[in-house]
């Protein structure tokens, strides 16, 4: 968990020229754990983006990374009277659907219950919202980074309490 209680972001959004020196048409060949670094890289690239644009239009973050159990909240923010708990999805493009519509209803469901222990945890007696930012950056193109934000891209249901642990 990464505890930052109204700092900042931590550093420059990084270059995706980065994430992808030297082997991105390898991918296939390297093997997996290979792979897998690629994609936590890009994951953290694009929540990196997200803070600071958020930042960048009146956010304050709280915490990055904040776990509850198996849950995860990767950035919630203060926006006004509101804690936003902001779901990051990142693709290297788009060519197999958008970022954001992997947010289904299993992933909104942990959200909403990871969000109200949260809540609890911090005594919070604020509304409570939840957005989608959904970041494709394209190794080919490293300057060409594209941040959609879905602000309450959905609700807590009634549903919500019976998921199961």
């Amino acid at each position: 968990m990464v505890m930052v209680e109204g700092g900042e972001c931590g550093g420059k959004p990084p270059s995706v020229r980065t994430l992808n020196g030297g082997w991105s048409g390898e991918l296939r060949t390297r093997g997996c754990s290979r792979h897998m670094a690629l994609h936590l890289d890009l994951g953290g690239a694009g929540e990196q983006v997200a803070c600071h644009w958020l930042q960048e239009r009146g956010f304050t973050l709280l915490h990055r990374n904040w776990r509850h159990g198996r849950d995860e909240l990767e950035l919630v923010m203060r926006h006004g009277k509101e804690v936003v708990v902001v779901e990051v999805k990142t693709r290297s493009s788009a060519r197999h659907g958008d970022p954001e519509d992997a947010v289904g209803p299993v992933k909104q469901r942990k959200l909403v219950r990871a969000a109200e222990a949260y809540l609890e945890a911090f005594d919070l007696d604020l509304d409570l919202r939840f957005d989608i930012v959904s970041v494709v950056m394209d190794p080919a193109k490293p300057t060409h980074t594209e941040v959609f934000h879905i602000p309450e891209a959905f609700y807590p249901t009634a549903d919500d309490e019976a998921i199961e642990k």
